[in-house]
């Protein structure tokens, strides 16, 4: 039998203990993180000088502009660090219902979210889930994008989704403030808004309502009309202006870390964007009420909405979110008509329900 060296038995000496006094590392969630850096440089021409391109620094973007003959190179970093809150970051009250406080913090779908958020990025995570479930996006040009009208008519464009993710985060605490800009797509940009969130000891991170938290992509810039602008233009090509991609780059990856201990710090994950969202919705007709204007109410525990049939008797509630809903119907005087609709992702459901005279 070959004997052992001396300094080979220090070492299983050593390492022996450890070996046998360890105990398996009970599986746990990992907390899934987006690291690394993506960079868009862009050519926009401008020939009419009706934009004013901005140049600053955040923690989690940074936008460089340099004047060329008619027009600008603007580059645009996002930074995708992980990172952490500090200690002593405490966790913000919930405000409870009454005066000024908006009655949608007594809402049950937003209530529990909050209640179940341990930290300030969970609560972030809870009003930006919320909104994404609750507000879907429609723009419909006529219809008011202030945080009360979205709220009460439960869906908006990105103005008016972004100014309520804002509002409700100040609500508890969290500053944030909506960013004006654009987003490129499809060879253009349009006018965009997003928001930017405040956490203690780190600053503000970028987020876009319906994508992404605590970051967005270098498709978004800060890039605005100045006074000179039509004020009705909706993309830089309604301004004369035309925007190219010139170099991109990107090192982006999502890395699965171990939650840190209790009373370390938070972590604060990133989320991609999750693709779009599909809703549903319910249309109907309404017979023996010629002239005689109905009152049509969808809810269920989460939601409530009412509207009036149009002068053929015909309604329509898009988008909704899927689920199973109480249809009520109320014309004039007569009993209350009551039905149930399942509403499946993506899909329409059509009701025709005849009153009585």
């Amino acid at each position: 039998m070959r004997r052992l060296s001396p300094s080979l038995i220090i070492a299983i000496g050593l390492i022996l203990p450890v070996a046998v006094s360890a105990v398996p590392i009970p599986a746990a969630p990992m907390d899934t993180i987006v690291s690394g850096s993506w960079e868009i440089e862009y050519l926009v021409l401008d020939p009419e000088e009706h934009l004013i391109p901005v140049a600053f620094r955040s923690p989690g973007m940074e936008q460089r502009v340099r004047l060329i003959h008619r027009g600008y190179r603007i580059t645009v970093t996002c930074f995708l660090e992980p990172l952490s809150l500090p200690i002593s970051a405490s966790v913000p009250e919930i405000p409870a219902p009454g005066d000024g406080v908006h009655p949608v913090f007594s809402e049950p779908t937003l209530q529990n979210r909050l209640e179940n958020a341990r930290s300030i990025p969970g609560l972030t995570r809870a009003v930006m889930a919320w909104i994404d479930d609750m507000i879907p996006y429609r723009d419909e040009a006529d219809d008011p994008q202030d945080v009360d009208s979205v709220l009460n008519r439960r869906s908006g464009n990105c103005v008016g989704r972004a100014a309520t993710a804002a509002q409700l985060l100040i609500t508890l605490g969290i500053p944030a403030r909506t960013i004006r800009g654009c987003l490129f797509k499809d060879d253009n940009a349009r006018f965009h808004r997003w928001l930017e969130i405040d956490y203690p000891g780190i600053g503000a991170l970028p987020a876009d309502p319906g994508s992404t938290l605590d970051f967005v992509t270098p498709y978004h810039l800060v890039l605005l009309p100045n006074e000179s602008a039509d004020p009705t233009a909706a993309s830089l090509a309604d301004l004369g202006a035309s925007i190219r991609i010139e170099r991109e780059s990107r090192s982006v990856w999502t890395t699965d870390l171990w939650p840190i201990p209790e009373g370390a710090s938070t972590p604060i994950t990133r989320r991609q964007p999750p693709g779009p969202r599909i809703h549903a919705a319910v249309t109907g007709s309404i017979t023996g009420t010629r002239h005689l204007p109905c009152r049509i109410l969808l809810q269920n525990s989460d939601y409530s909405h009412a509207l009036e049939t149009d002068a053929f008797g015909n309604f329509s509630f898009v988008p909704v979110v899927p689920g199973t809903y109480h249809l009520i119907i109320q014309a004039g005087g007569r009993d209350r008509v009551r039905t149930q609709v399942v509403l499946e992702s993506g899909k329409r459901v059509h009701v025709s329900i005849p009153l009585n005279k």
